[in-house]
C-alpha cells in the first residue's frame, strides 16, 4: 500500500517526464486525472491520497502508480492541466478588442466549460484553494505555471491601468469564479451561459445605481477589543490567522499552542478537537458577517452594503484583532461538518440578498441578480485576505478603496 505524505506537511511538487504512452494509456490517465481532480475538490490535500483516487477508479493502488508514481506527482498534474486550461482561455479572450469584451469574453469561456463539465463533457477543473499548499516554493511548477497564467488574466484588463491595479482585479475576477463551486449547483446546465453573463456585468458594472456614491467615512471596526488573558475568543482567533496561512493540517495543535504562549494541555482543556475548532471558526466568520450588516448605517440599501463590505475588508486587511476565516478552508472540514457549514454560507448570502433587494426597490443599486450579487460579496470579501501573496505593494494600500470600491461599483471600464 502507498503511504499518504505526513499530513502536518505540504505536498511537495517533483513533476517528472511522462511515460511513453499509446491511446489506452492516455484514455487511462485522463480518467485518473479526473477522478484525482474530484478528490482534490472535495477533500482538499488532507484527504488527498492515491488510495482514495484508486478507489473511485475501482484500481488498486499499486495499479496506479504505474500512471502516477506518487500523491504529489497527481496533485501537481491536476493543477497543472487546470491552469493550462484556464490559460487557454485567457488566450482566447485575449483576441477580442476591448477590455469589456475581452473580460466578457474569458467569464463566458469559464462557465461554458462548466456547462460542459456538467454534462459530463469535459473533466472537472481543479480549485486553486489550496495551491500554495501543494509546494510553498516560489520555483515549483506549479506556482510558476500559475502566476504565468495570471499575467494572461491580467493582460486582459485595460493596457493603460496601472499593474497593480489590474493585479488586483485580476485576483478579484479568479475569486468570483473559484467561489462559483457554492452556488453554480443551483442553475441547470442550460442556464450557465446566461449565469455567466449577470456575472460578467455585475463585476464590470458593479451593484451601485446611478447618483450612489462610495462612502467617504473610516470604516467602522469589528470584533471585540484584544485582550491578554487566554480566552476562547483569542484561540479562535490565532486558529483562523494560522489555517489561513498554513493550512488546516499545518497549523498544528502545537504551533497553535504556541502562537499563544501556551501548553498543549491548554490546548485541549479550552478545545476538545481540532476539528471542532475549525467548525467554530467558521462560526466565529459568521457572527462577525452579521455584526457588520448589523453596525452598516446609511438611509439607504446602497449605503448600508457599502459600509458593511468596507468594515469587513478592512478587518481581513489589518489583522490587528484577527482574521475572516477563508472559505478555502472548507475542503478540511469533516465530511458531516462541511454541508452544514455550505448551508451557513447560502443562509448568509440570503441575508445579503436581502438588502440587495432592498437597494433596487429603493433605487440606491442597480436591478441585478440579488442572490448571484450576494456571492459577489462574499467572494470579494474573502478576495482581500493575504492578497499581498500575490499583488506586490498591496500592503500599501487600503483595500476598503483599492478592492471593494471596484467590487462594488464595478471595474468600469
Amino acid at each position: 500500500m502507498i503511504a499518504a505524505a505526513p499530513r502536518d506537511t505540504p505536498l511537495a511538487v517533483n513533476v517528472s517526464s511522462a511515460r511513453p504512452s499509446g491511446a489506452k494509456y492516455a484514455a487511462k490517465k485522463s480518467a485518473i486525472l479526473a477522478a484525482a481532480t474530484r478528490v482534490l475538490n472535495d477533500q482538499g490535500t488532507r484527504g488527498f491520497t492515491l488510495a482514495e483516487v484508486a478507489r473511485r477508479m475501482n484500481m488498486h493502488p499499486v495499479s496506479l502508480t504505474y500512471y502516477f508514481r506518487t500523491r504529489e506527482l497527481l496533485a501537481s498534474e491536476c493543477l497543472l492541466t487546470t491552469i493550462a486550461r484556464f490559460g487557454q482561455m485567457a488566450e482566447q479572450a485575449s483576441l477580442a478588442a476591448t477590455a469589456r469584451e475581452r473580460i466578457s469574453a474569458f467569464i463566458a469561456a469559464y462557465f461554458d466549460v462548466r456547462r460542459q463539465v456538467a454534462l459530463g463533457e469535459q473533466a472537472p477543473l481543479a480549485s486553486f484553494s489550496e495551491l500554495r499548499l501543494i509546494d510553498r516554493s516560489a520555483d515549483s511548477p506549479v506556482i510558476v505555471a500559475f502566476i504565468a497564467m495570471m499575467k494572461q488574466v491580467r493582460a486582459l484588463f485595460p493596457h493603460e491601468a496601472p499593474g497593480q491595479v489590474r493585479a488586483i482585479q485580476a485576483r478579484l475576477m479568479m475569486e468570483h469564479l473559484s467561489w462559483t463551486r457554492v452556488w453554480i449547483d443551483r442553475y441547470e446546465p442550460a442556464e450557465l451561459t446566461a449565469a455567466g453573463q449577470r456575472l460578467a456585468d455585475i463585476f464590470i458594472g458593479g451593484l451601485s445605481a446611478r447618483g450612489s456614491t462610495w462612502p467617504q467615512t473610516r470604516p467602522f471596526a469589528l470584533g471585540s477589543a484584544p485582550t491578554s488573558e487566554i480566552t476562547r475568543e483569542r484561540y479562535l482567533v490565532a486558529a483562523t490567522e494560522l489555517i489561513n496561512r498554513l493550512g488546516f493540517d499545518g497549523a498544528s495543535v502545537d504551533l497553535i499552542a504556541s502562537s499563544l504562549n501556551v501548553t498543549k494541555g491548554s490546548f485541549y482543556h479550552h478545545n476538545a478537537a481540532k476539528e471542532q475548532l475549525l467548525v467554530d471558526c467558521f462560526d466565529r466568520t459568521f457572527t462577525l458577517f452579521r455584526q457588520a450588516q448589523a453596525l452598516a448605517t446609511g438611509a439607504r440599501a446602497w449605503d448600508r452594503l457599502a459600509s458593511m463590505t468596507r468594515a469587513l475588508v478592512r478587518y481581513q486587511q489589518s489583522g490587528e484583532d484577527g482574521r475572516l476565516l477563508r472559505n478555502y478552508a472548507m475542503a478540511a472540514l469533516p465530511a458531516k461538518a462541511r454541508p452544514l457549514v455550505i448551508a451557513r454560507y447560502q443562509e448568509l448570502a440570503g441575508r445579503i440578498a436581502t438588502l440587495i433587494g432592498e437597494g433596487i426597490s429603493d433605487g440606491s443599486i442597480r436591478p441585478v441578480d440579488p442572490l448571484l450579487a450576494a456571492h459577489v460579496v462574499i467572494g470579494l470579501v474573502n478576495a482581500s485576505s493575504y492578497l499581498e501573496s500575490w499583488v506586490r505593494g498591496v500592503e500599501d494600500l487600503d483595500l476598503s478603496e483599492a478592492l471593494a470600491r471596484p467590487g462594488l461599483m464595478g471595474v468600469g471600464f
